[in-house]
């Protein structure tokens, strides 16, 4: 008896069309695929946003540190073709207790380093900026001109920053 009243209350009953389940789907598919690609859009654009800002604080930390010890620097010593890929750059001065300083910046594994020594003491060696590419420098007349190029990321996220900074050496006017 439960049974043949369950069988008549089935037959009353209407479901869904395939018709019906396709629009639905066809719409949900309009809805959800722009929405998809925004976020995927969001998260790569977010990705290259944080790596241009990464790059160009380590080109100005670079620029910074190196620009400050070329300013006291009386003697420059570039490495060959300028570039610190095939050598370092060594900046030299006196101050006025005869005390003598030597910097020395080198490019190894992304990290521009600098060893700093007084009076041919102990060095001191400090990474001063990280995702470094390339430097190049010369020098003429008493300024010095430096190119950094950072670069941070890889694939559609890679950000390059370059700058070109020139430093007038201290009594070279």
């Amino acid at each position: 008896m439960i049974l043949r009243k369950l069988a008549t209350a089935n037959k009353n009953q209407r479901g869904l069309t395939l018709i019906e389940v396709l629009v639905a789907l066809v719409a949900m598919g309009v809805i959800l695929i722009p929405v998809a690609m925004g976020t995927i859009q969001i998260i790569n654009g977010s990705g290259l946003s944080n790596n241009g800002v990464v790059a160009v604080s380590s080109v100005q930390n670079a620029g910074d540190w190196m620009s400050r010890d070329a300013r006291m620097a009386e003697i420059v010593s570039l490495p060959p073709s300028g570039n610190f890929t095939l050598g370092n750059l060594t900046l030299t001065w006196t101050d006025y207790g005869n005390n003598t300083y030597t910097v020395i910046y080198s490019v190894t594994g992304g990290e521009l380093r600098r060893s700093y020594s007084v009076n041919g003491g102990t060095p001191t060696v400090t990474i001063v900026a990280r995702n470094i590419k390339e430097v190049t420098s010369s020098y003429a007349g008493g300024l010095l001109t430096l190119t950094i190029t950072a670069t941070v990321g890889s694939g559609r996220q890679t950000a390059n920053e370059t700058r070109t900074y020139e430093i007038r050496l201290r009594g070279k006017y």
